[in-house]
Formats: C-alpha cells, structure tokens, sequence
C-alpha cells in the first residue's frame, strides 16, 4: 500500500479517458485530452488538468464539459 495515492490517480486517470474517449462527441468540445490527475494526501479531493484540440474557443469548450461533470462523475463513481 506504499503507492495507495499514485494508484488512485491512475485509475481516475484511465477512467476519465475512457468516459472522454467514449461519452464526448459534442463539436462544441472537440478533442479533449485528460494531461494530468492531482490527488490530496487522503484521496477525497482531484484535480483534473484537461487540453482542447481543435477548438476555437477553449473557454467554451471548458464550459460545455463542465455542464457534462455531474453526469461523468456518476459514471466515474461506479
């Protein structure tokens, strides 16, 4: 259990890329790519560092995506 918090952020990780990869095909979101998953010490809180490609507009993709977070983190909870 020495690497508890780095196997945790690499199962969020591989999650959110596969939700991404297969649940976003909105064009107003375009490519979207998961770079990095921070995690607290106790593993209660992450943060998700994500990239736009081929978006004119970043900004509003990034609020697209956040209007889709509630329903991808019922599917990353499971």
């Amino acid at each position: 259990m020495a690497n508890r918090p780095g196997r945790i952020k690499a199962l969020i990780e591989k999650n959110l890329m596969d939700i991404v990869r297969s649940e976003i095909k909105d064009p107003k979101i375009g490519m979207v790519s998961v770079n990095e998953v921070e995690v607290n010490s106790d593993s209660t809180l992450a943060k998700v560092y994500v990239t736009f490609f081929a978006s004119p507009h970043p900004h509003l993709a990034f609020e697209q995506l956040k209007k889709k977070e509630e329903e991808d983190l019922k599917k990353l909870s499971k």
